[in-house]
């Protein structure tokens, strides 16, 4: 695409940073709301020199101006890394947890196209799945636009995800009750 891109990516652990970067091949900044956990480590200086937006998830002025980086960084062409779940997807039996919006309106604002990219991990093994471009602009701006689209975004995310599933042999945990 000639538009900026945000690659919308499922969260299964600490790893898919590296290896989400290593499938796709091109720059982008990531989206953190984790700053404490990754000052320390040694990933922090390359992300620092690759480009990172930091905010405090839990600051709502914080995501109010992270919006406007991030619109800022697309529209001057750069590219975004975006987490749409918030947090690491532990669940053995739910693909994709709830998303957030917002990722709808950063892209709307930032005429970007968003790559969905499901990522799982078994072991010390990785497998990544790249759908096909998303473009927020065939939505419109309502709460009910935004919500179709999210969901849209999200049950895409869940068919890679579900489409790995059925190339590894996964055993069913039993809950009792």
């Amino acid at each position: 695409t000639d538009r900026p891109i945000i690659f919308a990516i499922t969260h299964v652990g600490k790893f898919d940073i590296e290896v989400v970067s290593e499938a796709i091949k091109d720059h982008y900044y990531l989206l953190s709301g984790d700053y404490e956990h990754i000052q320390g480590i040694v990933d922090a200086p390359f992300l620092a020199i690759n480009g990172v937006i930091y905010f405090n998830e839990r600051v709502k002025e914080d995501r109010a101006s992270v919006s406007q980086r991030m619109i800022d960084h697309l529209e001057a062409g750069g590219n975004l890394m975006y987490f749409p779940e918030g947090t690491w997807n532990m669940s053995p039996n739910l693909p994709m947890l709830p998303c957030y919006w917002g990722i709808v309106e950063v892209a709307q604002r930032g005429n970007a196209i968003i790559v969905p990219v499901a990522a799982d991990q078994y072991g010390k093994k990785f497998k990544i799945n790249i759908g096909y471009n998303f473009d927020m602009m065939n939505y419109g701006n309502t709460k009910e636009e935004k919500t179709r689209a999210i969901t849209a975004l999200r049950d895409t995310l869940a068919s890679l995800k579900w489409e790995i599933w059925e190339t590894e042999k996964l055993e069913r945990s039993i809950l009792s009750g």
